[in-house]
Formats: C-alpha cells, sequence, structure tokens
C-alpha cells in the first residue's frame, strides 16, 4: 500500500518539520525554496505503537488493554513532573500514536508538579487511571514493578541521552527509582 504524501512548500507558507523522510520536490511544482515531502503514513505510525503496547503486554504479562492504560498513566503521571521543554524534548522521541496519549489532556500553562517523593509519584499514577487503578496497578509494589517495565519499555524508544536527562529533571527520589530501573538492564 503506497503511503500518501503531503508537499511542504515554504512558498506556501507551510511548515516543515524535521523528523520526517527527505524526497525531492518534482520540478514541475514551483516554488521559491524546495524543502522536502512529508510521509503521512497512518498505518505505520499505528503498527509502531501496536509494537510498543505489545512489548509492554509481554514485559508487564498483562493484557493489551491494560498495558495501554498503565502506560498512559505513567506518561502523563510523567509529564506533570518535567518542565515544558524536557517534556518536548521526551515527546519528539515518542512514536507518533503515543505522542498522542502523552498529549491527551495536557495543558503545558500549568506549571509542572514539584513533589519529591516517590509514593506521590505512584499515586499520581493511580489518579491518571481512576476507573481501573485498583485493577490495573494494584497495592504499591505492584505499582513499582509495573512502572519500572513501563520505563524499561521506554528505553528501547527513547534515546540515553535523553533518559538521563529525564532523571535529572525529576526529584531525586524518583530519578533513583528509576535510575535503578534501567541499571537493572544495563542503561546507565
Amino acid at each position: 500500500m503506497k503511503s500518501s504524501l503531503l508537499i511542504v512548500d515554504m512558498h506556501q507558507r507551510f511548515h516543515c518539520i524535521k523528523s520526517f523522510q527527505v524526497c525531492e520536490i518534482p520540478n514541475n511544482i514551483e516554488c521559491k525554496q524546495k524543502t522536502f515531502v512529508m510521509s503521512m503514513n497512518f498505518e505505520n505510525y499505528a503498527a509502531k505503537g501496536n509494537e510498543m503496547i505489545h512489548k509492554l503486554s509481554i514485559e508487564l504479562t498483562v493484557p493489551r488493554d491494560q498495558a495501554a492504560r498503565i502506560l498512559r498513566a505513567v506518561l502523563h503521571a510523567l509529564r506533570e513532573r518535567l518542565t515544558l521543554e524536557e517534556n518536548f524534548d521526551f515527546l519528539s522521541q515518542l512514536t507518533m500514536i503515543i505522542k498522542g496519549v502523552y498529549i491527551d489532556g495536557y495543558n503545558p500553562g500549568k506549571s509542572f508538579v514539584h513533589s519529591r517523593s516517590l509514593e506521590d509519584f505512584l499515586d499520581d499514577i493511580r489518579s491518571a487511571d481512576p476507573n481501573a487503578a485498583g485493577h490495573d496497578l494494584g497495592n504499591d509494589a505492584r505499582t513499582k514493578w509495573l512502572v519500572q517495565g513501563v520505563f524499561r519499555i521506554l528505553n528501547e524508544y527513547i534515546s540515553e541521552g535523553e533518559m538521563k536527562d529525564i532523571v535529572n529533571v525529576l526529584p531525586k527520589k524518583i530519578g533513583t527509582f528509576i535510575t535503578e530501573t534501567m541499571y537493572d538492564k544495563e542503561f546507565f
């Protein structure tokens, strides 16, 4: 199946997005400055998002829908603790569909959470999954184990440098928790 293409042409005042495939604009299209063509392959985006959810489901030994809810809850609690700049740096490395999950309901004008405790972080994860938190997350020990699984899978998609940046922005206790999780997988 062919993917659709959107021509990005500065003359027509469309904006470029750097992270997409670069292609030559055909010569029969007039523009002052050639840029590139952006592939809009939504099936590929969905496949990559599904791949991540599938890996998480296996890692956590839970059904896919539960894995997706857990990922969403962790991402939403995490984004509330990151600066605006760090949120955008992290977001840029997520797969397209997971980016949508990450920003769903996001208010960048809201100041980030300054809580220092791991327990508050875990409570915020439960709050982000209010209808199924008891079923999905369970007690503190199970929640910690599930959150560690999420970070192990994120480690496969996010660069080492970005994960280190996230750890450095987070309160020390939460950063240590994540670092210890990553260390188990030879991250640091």
